[in-house]
């Protein structure tokens, strides 16, 4: 190998040396199965870092506080008739019987926009009491759009009777 001099005649610092590697032979880039070298060193594992996961959570934690309301929603107030021993009633009971596609009161139809003055006036002290039966199929979605309506009527206490 010819020598690397600078103009001043002496050898370049280490460090400048031009580094002479080996040509890989094919002997050298393939090895047989059974005779490859194995490291005997462990492959160390990096300890992950914490940070960018807590970060990640911080902000899904905040988009969905932001992206959420807080309004609370409507409640509907539901009693449900019992067994019980029969008390004395001052006035008598009005049924609805609420079904799929039709609703009445006490055996004619309603609309249920109509329904909050189909009732009688009530001047009496204890409230009007409306039970209400349901037919099969009724959704729950019928059955609070009902019991909104009922809630605007003053003086009636609605009673869902059971199966």
């Amino acid at each position: 190998m010819p020598s690397v001099c600078s103009p001043n005649g002496q050898s370049p610092p280490r460090a400048f040396r031009p580094v002479r590697r080996p040509s890989p032979t094919p002997a050298r880039l393939s090895f047989p199965t059974e005779a490859r070298p194995v490291s005997r060193r462990k492959a160390r594992r990096r300890a992950l870092s914490l940070t960018s996961l807590i970060d990640v959570i911080f902000l899904l934690l905040l988009f969905f506080m932001l992206s959420s309301t807080f309004s609370r929603f409507a409640e509907v107030e539901l009693t449900v008739g019992a067994a019980g021993d029969g008390g004395t009633a001052d006035a008598a009971p009005l049924f609805l019987r609420l079904a799929p596609d039709t609703l009445s009161l006490n055996g004619e139809l309603v609309a249920l926009d109509a329904l909050a003055g189909a009732f009688p006036d009530v001047e009496a002290e204890a409230p009007l009491v409306v039970l209400v039966s349901m037919a099969a199929g009724v959704t729950s979605q019928r059955l609070t759009d009902l019991l909104g309506v009922l809630r605007g009527v003053p003086g009636i206490a609605p009673t869902v009777l059971g199966s």
